[in-house]
């Protein structure tokens, strides 16, 4: 569910554009200061590189050609030195950068509350401060891109430092993001403890939890599965009131893939296929899970409607015949 949509609630009364447009503005001063503390620490990683690789060069040298004592065990002291140095002052960093990451998200959230009239509603206000935090995740990730450009023009780095940074910056952002999607998620709560019947804040609210969800998605741990029930509850409550939106079933689908709850996945589809009768894109993804579950009669079926009605990716479905089987029979050693 858009902004837009939640807009056109009863309770949104107040300057919406000009609450967004100073949002946007903070943003980008919130990215600007995100990117000065992520640079920080990546010039911290190159200039101890840098001064590493020349103090082992200096040992080799002094090793092999020169092959002075006293040069090589200065040399060796040197490297030692500075491994030892480098540990202390990136075990202190670790510690200090999610605190700056913290307050800088209370920096953000601060400057958008300053923005909110103390007149305002407690639904109105709450609305408006979790779209500002959502809003601010969202641009971070527009701005990843140029981020890692900023570094490749301000230092000459081959490509392996390059994919290096890329991991850092990735990193980061994510957890910036999990930070602020978090504030979202607490701010679209109390929103809906003063709406509880709010279907644009319950949908809203697990559009957000599908957003934190695929920041865990490839993370250790249970964060991933928990949030993605929690965003598949808030899509049944709306589908509870709105029992025939086929977007809300979409989205349950769409949870039920990520949790590869094959079964669930295949009866929203049902539902969608039931409301939807017509539509073929729904029918070629229902086939193909039909096929990965073993219902290959379903499969094929649903084959023969799309053959019928002539539709352009029919001979692919086909494909996805021994989808349950593959495996089973891969032939992995003779």
């Amino acid at each position: 569910m858009s902004v837009n949509e939640v807009k056109k609630d009863a309770l949104w009364h107040f300057n919406y554009e000009g609450f967004q447009k100073n949002v946007e503005a903070h943003c980008l001063t919130s990215i600007d200061q995100f990117k000065k503390i992520v640079r920080s620490y990546m010039f911290f990683h190159l200039f101890f590189l840098g001064f590493l690789t020349a103090e082992v060069s200096t040992f080799f040298v002094s090793l092999t050609i020169l092959f002075q004592r006293s040069l090589i065990a200065i040399s060796l002291a040197a490297i030692l030195v500075t491994g030892f140095t480098y540990l202390i002052l990136l075990f202190y960093f670790q510690t200090k950068k999610p605190g700056q990451f913290f307050e800088l998200r209370n920096y953000f959230m601060l400057l958008c509350k300053k923005r909110l009239p103390k007149s305002l509603l407690r639904s109105e206000y709450h609305l408006s401060l979790a779209n500002a935090a959502y809003q601010f995740a969202t641009q971070l990730n527009r701005h990843e891109s140029h981020l890692h450009k900023a570094i490749s023009k301000t230092v000459s780095l081959n490509h392996l430092i390059r994919k290096f940074t890329n991991f850092c910056y990735h990193k980061d952002i994510q957890q910036m993001q999990e930070l602020l999607l978090i504030v979202s998620v607490n701010e679209h709560v109390q929103l809906i403890k003063n709406t509880p019947t709010n279907l644009e804040a319950h949908a809203s609210l697990a559009n957000t939890y599908v957003a934190l969800s695929r920041l865990y998605r490839h993370q250790e741990g249970d964060k991933f599965k928990r949030t993605t029930e929690k965003a598949i509850e808030e899509f049944k409550i709306i589908d509870h009131y709105s029992p025939k939106d086929p977007w809300v079933h979409a989205q349950l689908a769409s949870c039920y893939h990520d949790l590869k709850m094959i079964g669930e996945e295949i009866h929203e589809y049902e539902k969608i296929l039931s409301l939807c009768p017509e539509d073929k894109q729904i029918l070629f993804r229902l086939g193909i899970l039909y096929f990965q579950k073993g219902e290959s009669a379903k499969g094929l079926q649903i084959y023969e409607t799309l053959q019928a009605m002539h539709f352009s990716r029919a001979e692919e479905l086909i494909d996805f015949y021994d989808a349950n089987i593959k495996q089973e029979y891969l032939v992995t050693s003779l």
